[in-house]
């Protein structure tokens, strides 16, 4: 999936790095795992104390461009609703003492955790209706940088969503210092993505509601 979305991408004017072709294959089996090996790259990671206008503006700006790409793909039924079945996780949990903690955590919050559910369940067949490629890793340490140019890595995560679900998961992470969400960041953060995808054809709020709860 890396590879094919990796080429994709590339081939679309959004520059990712291309695994190496090695003995007519690209994964390389070592101690029974499996590895990419891709041609190394004098470009850094930036941490968040690191962040400026610029930074910010490039990153939303480049996570637009990756929205804008238009598959025509449909999600797996699977994918279309969310089914969490507590009450088996209750089970298993309460019969292994180290996961009293969370077993009491999820008792303790089952109406709550099932209310949540709900509300994605309800926002989602409104989402699903506009799809693009989602990284869903979009993190500073998944993007290198080499003056003004960017390159994105990892894509072992990745999988079709709704670009305001994720534009709203990545402007949380990424506004992100010190522990803190920087708002001005966040603010930027928003309008260079709109500029560059335009109108989102989802309501912002509710795909805000269906990212914070799918992370809870």
């Amino acid at each position: 999936k890396q590879i094919d979305i990796s080429k994709v991408l590339n081939s679309s004017g959004i520059p990712t790095i291309l695994p190496i072709e090695f003995n007519n294959q690209n994964f390389i089996n070592h101690n029974n795992k499996y590895y990419l090996i891709y041609n190394y790259l004098e470009y850094k990671t930036l941490n968040s104390d690191e962040l400026n206008e610029y930074y910010i503006t490039t990153l939303a700006q480049t996570l637009a461009s990756l929205h804008k790409l238009n598959l025509h793909y449909d999600l797996p039924i699977q994918y279309k609703q969310i089914n969490i079945d507590y009450d088996a996780y209750l089970t298993k949990f309460s019969k292994e003492t180290k996961y009293k903690e969370l077993y009491k955590l999820m008792l303790d919050n089952k109406k709550e955790l099932t209310n949540l559910i709900n509300t994605c369940n309800n926002i989602l067949p409104k989402l699903n209706k506009d799809l693009c490629i989602s990284h869903n890793d979009y993190k500073l340490k998944n993007i290198l940088w080499n003056d003004e140019q960017i390159y994105l890595i990892d894509f072992d995560a990745s999988s079709l969503s709704n670009p305001a679900v994720s534009l709203a998961e990545s402007a949380f992470a990424l506004s992100r210092q010190n522990g803190k969400v920087n708002y001005d960041f966040y603010k930027l953060y928003l309008i260079s993505y709109l500029k560059t995808y335009g109108t989102l054809n989802t309501n912002y709020s509710e795909a805000l509601t269906c990212a914070m709860n799918g992370k809870l």
